[in-house]
């Protein structure tokens, strides 16, 4: 969410950087993409800081594929070009995320490929979008827990189907969402 605001910033108490959870090392993965992450003594502090360059990412995802589908949609909402590799084990999660990231980010007009049941990339091939998309979760939380943030660059909002989804992992992330200030309505469809 920090990467495709403009200006914000988060707290987020209870993190640290010596964490055994792989997803903490996300944090200098965004870097580049604009996100400062702070440790302070009571967790970290995530805020938007200038973007480094606008070079294609480039990354093995072998010890850590659940994170591949964050940096997927956030690369493709700042226009940042990505080779994501390593992503074999996400074709036997709880849906094959590799399809279910291109047949999505198509409806907004993102044309990914996939190679060899393992890369998933975007050279900045774009088509039209649809014209009120709708995101399947595919019952994967993950994917519509990736997808919310894409309301702050549209000013339509996006709506995700199957939002209970969320309740796998972070049972309250739409009302924290709603709480930090993003519109969320119509519970079969969140439309932000």
């Amino acid at each position: 969410m920090v990467a495709l605001s403009d200006d914000a910033e988060v707290t987020l108490t209870g993190l640290f950087a010596n964490s055994l959870q792989g997803d903490a090392h996300i944090a200098r993965l965004f870097d580049p993409l604009g996100v400062a992450t702070i440790l302070t003594s009571n967790g970290i502090v995530i805020k938007r800081k200038k973007r480094d360059t606008n070079v294609p990412f480039v990354y093995d995802f072998t010890d850590m594929p659940d994170m591949a589908q964050t940096l997927a949609i956030t690369c493709a909402m700042l226009d940042i070009p990505f080779c994501f590799s390593g992503l074999q084990s996400l074709k036997i999660k709880e849906t094959d995320r590799l399809a279910a990231l291109r047949i999505e980010l198509s409806k907004l007009g993102f044309l990914l490929t996939e190679q060899d049941d393992q890369i998933l990339q975007w050279n900045g091939e774009r088509t039209e979008c649809d014209a009120s998309p709708i995101i399947n979760t595919y019952e994967d939380h993950r994917m519509a827990m990736a997808f919310a943030p894409i309301s702050i660059r549209r000013a339509d909002g996006i709506r995700i189907a199957n939002c209970e989804v969320v309740s796998k992992s972070y049972p309250n992330y739409w009302d924290d969402l709603q709480n930090a200030g993003f519109q969320i309505s119509d519970l079969d469809k969140i439309i932000f």
